[in-house]
């Protein structure tokens, strides 16, 4: 797997995140001191998540504290009077039962703990969020690299058929329909040199879904199969078909799908000499 592949993968945002397992998180770690740019992505996705973070920051709601000091004054801790004698003096003395004083705590621990449950729960909600964040931006990535991938084979597949047809070996042959069907129009594109042979359908009406169009070169007076086609895309592409070393004419038919081994001459739609 590649270092692209591997950052592409998800699993440095568990590690970031503290979801990947044991054997996953030294796997980074190793991986990380390897390559530099393993170590940025991980940085690159700290920064992500803290910055994520200050940005949706929640503070705990105004009214915890006033519910927390309401709750404490609702609480009863009134003195309790003990007499203790010195000598013939009697000494009163003023003190807070313990019991209530355990209460008193009881009641602040509850409230203090209801508040913290309370703010893990947002801060737990937040952590969702990056997450589902974190996987959409993983996702939308991967499809722009995708498309990327796209646009990549089709400039190549573009460059090559321009340079096929710049050769000079390379000879034009216009396939004109035939009476019958007079509209029909196709333009073979055949290398003397490279023997290589392309086919671009300008007007061809669609075929029932049983049937298909065959390309065919004669070749000493007789067809030679140059392969089947469909119409997808026929406008824009140039579709590759067999190779030939020599021939003297191109003509295409309607055959059954997958083609036949000797053309329909009655369905012949184009053709045209080299």
């Amino acid at each position: 797997m590649s270092n692209k592949e591997y950052i592409s993968s998800g699993v440095l945002e568990s590690y970031v995140l503290g979801s990947a397992t044991e054997q996953e998180r030294l796997e980074v770690e190793r991986i990380a001191r390897l390559y530099p740019e393993v170590q940025e992505e991980i940085v690159a996705i700290q920064d992500a998540l803290n910055e994520y973070a200050l940005t949706h920051q929640q503070q705990p709601p105004a009214a915890l504290k006033q519910k927390i000091w309401s709750k404490l004054q609702d609480i009863d801790v009134a003195p309790v009077r003990s007499e203790v004698k010195q000598g013939a003096k009697i000494v009163s003395i003023n003190s807070a039962p313990s019991f209530n004083f355990q209460r008193l705590l009881a009641a602040a621990s509850v409230t203090l703990l209801i508040g913290s449950t309370a703010l893990n729960v947002m801060l737990y909600s937040e952590l969702k969020n990056t997450e589902e964040s974190l996987t959409a931006l993983n996702a939308e990535k991967e499809f722009f690299a995708q498309q990327f991938k796209v646009q990549s084979t089709s400039l190549q597949q573009t460059q090559e058929e321009m340079a096929f047809l710049t050769q000079p070996s390379t000879r034009v042959i216009n396939l004109k329909g035939v009476p019958k069907f007079s509209d029909a129009l196709a333009t073979a594109y055949w290398n003397t040199s490279t023997h290589d042979l392309y086919l671009k359908i300008n007007n061809l009406p669609a075929p029932p879904s049983e049937m298909q169009y065959q390309l065919w070169a004669i070749v000493d007076g007789k067809p030679v199969d140059a392969g089947v086609f469909d119409l997808a895309d026929n406008n824009v592409i140039l579709q590759k078909m067999k190779s030939f070393n020599s021939a003297q004419a191109f003509a295409v038919t309607l055959e059954k799908k997958g083609g036949s081994v000797a053309p329909n001459l009655d369905a012949m739609y184009v053709i045209g000499n080299v």
